[in-house]
């Protein structure tokens, strides 16, 4: 960004036995946002997180596979009809 300065809004928390970091990101309260590694019991987290910033979910990012960062996505891709986007196979 030329002569001025960019910002993003960027939240997170440990999520679940495995202390996962879930992530939410955004260019600023009430905008559309990226969820990040949803793990588990990450929704009642996500859920007051997306209230309290007004943010909108557009997709679930998963980093890798592992079920200590994807375990809530598909719930969450049902509940806010968002898709899933990460890494896969060809």
């Amino acid at each position: 960004m030329q002569g001025g300065t960019a910002s993003v809004f960027i939240t997170g928390f440990p999520a679940g036995s495995w202390q996962t970091n879930c992530l939410v990101v955004a260019p600023g309260e009430g905008e559309d946002c990226l969820i990040v590694d949803p793990g588990q019991d990450s929704i009642d987290h996500l859920t007051e997180v997306l209230s309290e910033h007004r943010l909108r979910p557009v997709a679930v990012l998963l980093t890798h596979g592992h079920m200590d960062h994807c375990a809530a996505a598909d719930v969450l891709r049902q509940r806010l009809t968002v898709p899933i986007e990460g890494p896969q196979r060809a």
